[in-house]
């Protein structure tokens, strides 16, 4: 991406965040807003079949549908969602400093009790608001559940503020 640095005229890419399997999240600086973010382009692989390549994006999409609607300070949010080519589109996301719970813990080894309490109760926070059914009639938001919750989808900035994130299996 990096020969492409603007994305849909507004999202500047700066640097490479990191990879995954089948993504990468980018810091980008959106024009509109003036304000940094996470742009995370996810790519099909051209030699999938059909099938696979059907349920690689039903599932990205679920995971849009569950994020668009979330507003709460412990979960990331989305902004934006994307078309970049037939098997590429991107998602634009809150973007955190910082590092994730797995980063920290591999660099530190252990954490004070003190601030393992306080990462923990950032976390219930944001899973209770997932839990939680909100909204009346037919636009009742029904409660979710992440299923793969672990330390590299908790978010930690400088502050100590923690979002939880991937919501992919949810």
């Amino acid at each position: 991406w990096k020969g492409r640095p603007l994305q849909n005229d507004r999202y500047l890419l700066l640097s490479l965040l990191g990879k995954g399997g089948f993504s990468e999240v980018w810091l980008a600086y959106d024009l509109d807003k003036a304000t940094k973010v996470a742009v995370k382009f996810h790519s099909l692989v051209r030699n999938w079949r059909d099938d696979r390549k059907r349920e690689y994006v039903k599932r990205v999409a679920r995971e849009y549908s569950i994020m668009r609607d979330l507003d709460h300070p412990r979960v990331v949010k989305l902004y934006d969602v994307f078309e970049i080519d037939d098997d590429t589109f991107a998602t634009v996301l809150e973007y955190c400093s910082g590092e994730d719970l797995d980063a920290v813990l591999r660099s530190r080894k252990t954490l004070p009790e003190p601030d393992a309490r306080a990462i923990i109760l950032q976390v219930l926070a944001g899973l209770h608001h997932l839990h939680s059914p909100n909204g009346a009639g037919p636009d009742r938001r029904a409660a979710i559940i992440h299923y793969d919750l672990k330390p590299g989808d908790i978010l930690i900035d400088h502050n100590g503020d923690v979002k939880n994130t991937d919501f992919g299996l949810s």
